[in-house]
Parts: C-alpha cells; structure tokens; sequence
C-alpha cells in the first residue's frame, strides 16, 4: 500500500534507487516549504519529469494506492477486523465484490470539485477507507472514528419516537448532519437525482425540499451503518439523540408558529384590548368593605 505507482516501479530498477526517490517524495510533501522536487540527476527521464509537478499533482501520480481505489479494491474480512481492534470506529470497506456503485454513478450527475464539502480547506469523510486513510496520514489529517457514549447529556433530549413522528424535525436533522453517502451502497433510483456523485460519494445537494421517503431512508442507514453515511458529527444516531433537544432543529417558521399558538392560548395576547373591570354593586361592596366604605361609594358621582 505504500509501494510507488508500477510506472515509476519499472523505471527505477536498482532498489536503492527506489527508495531513495520514496524518501525525497515523502520528504518534499511533508515540508512547508515551496519549490521543486530535488532529484539525482542519473534518474531516467521520465522520473525526473516528477520536479515539475506541484504536490497536489505528486500525491495523485507517484503512490501505488490512491484515496479513491476503494471503490475498485475490497478488504479482506481479516485485513477488517483487524482494522477494528486498531481503530476505533472501524474503517469503510465494500459490502461485496459487486455492489451498486456503476448504477448509482451512472444515474448521478457529477459533482464539480470546486463543490466538494470543505471549511477553510477539503474535507475528509468521517469513516474512510484504508486508502482514503492511507492519504490522509501522509497529509497529517487525523481520523478517531465513531465517538464513544456521550459523558454529559442534555435535559430534554431528543427521542426516537419524536424524530418517527415529526417529518419536518427529521428533515431539519438530514439536513444539518448528513452530508453524504458512499456510492457502493444501494441508493432507490428515484432519490439518485437528490445526489451528486465523486470520489466514491453520493453527496446530498438538496437541503430543503428532501422528500420523506429519503429522509426515513438516511435516519435508517445512520441507525444500521453510520460508517456508511458521511455524518457532521461522528457518532452513533443513539448517541446523537442524547446530546441534542428538538428546540435546535426547529426552523424559523416553526419557532413563530410554535410563538403565537402560546399568545393565542393566554387570556389577553399582546396587542389585544384590555378586557372591562367587573363592578361590583353596592351590596357585595359593603359585604368586602363595610358600611362605612358602601355609603362613601354611594355618595360619589357617578
């Protein structure tokens, strides 16, 4: 997994030239520093033909294993569980030797690269394959797999039932914290157009009109296979519901909604006429005040 790719294999047949080309390459992308790969000159050509590409470019080029080879490549079930004992959370591996990445490909538009999700650089899928993360180590990128039961819960929070029953509450949570799945996972064909396919991913790219039908089909993958979702916050959909309240996945029109049914219910809303005083006659006055204070009230004008 860490050999480099066949061409440059064949073109460099002295071993110690092999390895001394993985350690400059390996050396040249981990620095900070700018300018060209520093090779020696004895090199066939064709190697030396790496110094004029920038990194991005060599990390695509020299490896044998690519970050998207695992929709090609399967692990073995040994190579699997042994991922599990290393890394918590497991790694992402393809169910079978066959599977439904070619039909979801083909009935997914192309998501550009300018579009891939990212914050202040491109991301990474919270559970990646071996080679995905076979990169991101070479890049410094850290991966910690599914979190743990939580320590500290919320009071309040949110349950099964309440995101079975509230359609618009499990939209808003889709919405909010998924933002893929892998494209070898079966996908029903007439939710494929919500999507957008690249690098082994189904990405959702609609935010506010998901249809139930998906919605329940997501919420049922993060409770059966949360490895095979591209999740915001990494964590098991059981956990999930611990650390979070319905309150935070209202929408706006929602909160007003949900506001002036509480004003409706009270006596007076705000902005409605005061109600009239009761008067009380003469008779319940003296009963309340006495008589002195019944005839004082008599005698005031009216």
């Amino acid at each position: 997994m860490f050999s480099l790719s066949a061409t440059l294999t064949q073109s460099l047949t002295d071993p110690g030239d092999r390895e001394t080309l993985s350690k400059r390459i390996s050396a040249h992308l981990a620095s900070k520093r700018r300018g060209k790969l520093r090779l020696p000159s004895h090199f066939p050509k064709e190697v030396l033909a790496l110094s004029e590409l920038g990194k991005a470019q060599l990390r695509r080029e020299v490896f044998w294993v690519k970050p998207h080879t695992s929709s090609t490549h399967r692990l073995s079930n040994r190579m699997v569980r042994f991922s599990t004992t290393v890394i918590r959370g497991g790694l992402w591996n393809r169910s079978s030797a066959t599977d439904d990445h070619m039909a979801n490909v083909v009935g997914t538009h192309r998501l550009r690269a300018t579009d891939w999700p990212r914050g202040a650089r491109y991301l990474w899928p919270s559970t990646p394959s071996a080679s995905e993360l076979l990169e991101m180590s070479r890049r410094g990128v850290l991966h910690r797999g599914l979190e743990p039961n939580p320590r500290h819960t919320v009071k309040d929070c949110l349950s099964r039932r309440q995101v079975s029953d509230d359609i618009r509450l499990a939209t808003s949570i889709v919405a909010d914290k998924i933002i893929g799945i892998r494209s070898s996972v079966k996908v029903p064909r007439e939710f494929l157009k919500y999507f957008r396919y690249r690098w082994d991913f189904l990405i959702l790219t609609v935010r506010w009109c998901i249809p139930a039908g998906l919605v329940r089909f997501l919420l049922s993958r993060w409770v059966c296979a949360p490895t095979s979702l591209w999740l915001v916050e990494n964590c098991r959909f059981k956990n999930f519901l611990k650390v979070h309240t319905a309150d935070e996945f209202k929408t706006r029109q929602q909160r007003v909604s949900v506001a002036s049914v509480s004003l409706a219910s009270t006596p007076h809303g705000i902005g409605s006429p005061l109600a009239p005083p009761s008067v009380l006659d003469i008779d319940e006055i003296a009963f309340e005040m006495g008589d002195e204070f019944a005839e004082l009230y008599r005698s005031l004008p009216p």
